[in-house]
């Protein structure tokens, strides 16, 4: 065998290997609507019900990195554990609508929340990201907006 035979097959096995490890699952896992709730629960150290069913999610862009603006809406079957959560006040609805004027993100108003006497939430923060839950308890909608920098 020739010296450009053996690198030709040498080539083409790394491609090939690439495309199964990388970018096979790099399409396929962003798809899976239980995957992105997966993201939100490892990245917010949270814990989401399983019964969940992923209804709307929008992102600023593709970022390599994941920078950007994220929003998830989210329809749970069971309760939402809301110890960690607090009904909906001025100054959280100050940092949501801050969110929203920053975030650039064209979201659809049939998944745009109400601020009610049922919604509930609770602002994370890491470094430069953040995240904003929002759960409305009537509706057992879960919305979540985040910001990674």
């Amino acid at each position: 065998m020739t010296k450009s035979g053996k690198i030709r097959i040498i080539v083409s096995a790394v491609s090939i290997l690439l495309f199964i490890f990388i970018i096979i699952p790099f399409i396929l896992q962003p798809n899976s609507k239980r995957w992105k709730v997966n993201v939100i629960e490892k990245n917010w150290n949270i814990s989401i019900p399983k019964e969940i069913d992923v209804l709307y999610y929008n992102q600023s862009g593709f970022s390599f990195f994941g920078d950007g603006n994220y929003y998830t809406v989210a329809k749970i079957e069971s309760n939402l554990d809301l110890e960690d959560f607090k009904l909906v006040d001025d100054d959280l609805q100050l940092e949501i609508e801050s969110w929203y004027k920053y975030s650039h993100l064209d979201i659809s108003q049939e998944y745009m929340f109400s601020f009610t006497d049922n919604l509930y939430g609770q602002v994370q923060k890491k470094k430069d990201d953040k995240c904003i839950l929002l759960y409305d308890l009537e509706l057992k909608l879960l919305f979540v907006l985040q910001t990674f920098q």
